[in-house]
């Protein structure tokens, strides 16, 4: 509909003030793929189509509207969660605790990590969907980080993803692309860190195990004094990387 409010002249002609339109838009649908940015010209949509498939195990997933497990696999076994609280110690590093939603719910812009027992095959699609602006959020404990993202071809290395199911550190030229979440580290990289799910009963399920990143790609630790060592000590360590760089590792 259209609104348009006139005023009166002394001459009686007539000139419009202002005009107001509402507008409905009907059977608008949306066709996403995460190798581009989402761009959304409407808020509300009769169907979003995500073309990704999601492998079976544990994977991420960050979308602009809110959605539930079950919207993408109707397995009682599937489920998404979040970075809920995270530990530390001397032998095992961090432990990242991941908590599942109960009521399978993921709340638009926000990170999870989902499982799936079985492949869902590209593409993924929502019906009736309100879209929220698309800004990734982002949860933050204790020096890590769990971010969404819709940004194709971010670089990984450095960074901590799941990838094959796994918690992986990033290498050099790994990326992701957009509708995914990943970890980051405040701090150096060089961490000995794991993720673990917990479900409402508190059992516990690692997926993933990293120890301490330098040593998958060290030639030699050695200290100040220049004494190879097996393992990084506390204090300052000098490692030889494989690619012939030198390191100092304050521990």
């Amino acid at each position: 509909s259209v609104t348009i409010r006139l005023q009166k002249e002394e001459d009686d002609s007539y000139y419009a003030i202002d005009q107001t339109y509402e507008i409905e838009v009907l059977g608008a649908i949306a066709n996403l793929t995460p190798s581009d940015a989402p761009v959304f010209e409407y808020e509300e949509y009769d169907e979003i189509t995500l073309y990704r498939t999601l492998s079976a195990g544990h994977s991420t997933l960050t979308l602009p509207f809110d959605s539930n497990i079950s919207d993408i696999s109707n397995d009682t076994e599937a489920y998404a969660a979040q970075l809920a609280f995270v530990t530390y110690n001397s032998q095992d590093g961090y432990t990242l605790y991941l908590q599942k939603n109960e009521d399978g719910v993921m709340l638009a812009n926000q990170p999870y990590v989902v499982y799936l027992p079985s492949d869902i095959t590209n593409p993924l699609q929502w019906t009736d969907v309100t879209v929220k602006v698309p800004v990734a959020g982002d949860i933050t404990l204790d020096n890590w980080t769990m971010q969404g993202n819709y940004t194709p071809g971010v670089n990984m290395e450095g960074n901590y993803g799941i990838a094959g199911g796994k918690f992986r550190l990033g290498t050099q030229g790994s990326t992701i692309n957009a509708y995914t979440a990943y970890f980051t580290f405040l701090g150096t990289q060089n961490v000995r860190a794991r993720v673990a799910v917990m479900d409402e009963g508190g059992n516990t399920t690692y997926i993933g195990e990293l120890k301490d990143g330098v040593l998958q790609t060290e030639e030699g630790i050695y200290g100040l004094d220049g004494v190879q060592q097996n393992q990084l000590r506390k204090g300052i360590n000098i490692v030889k990387m494989k690619d012939g760089s030198v390191r100092k590792i304050l521990k």
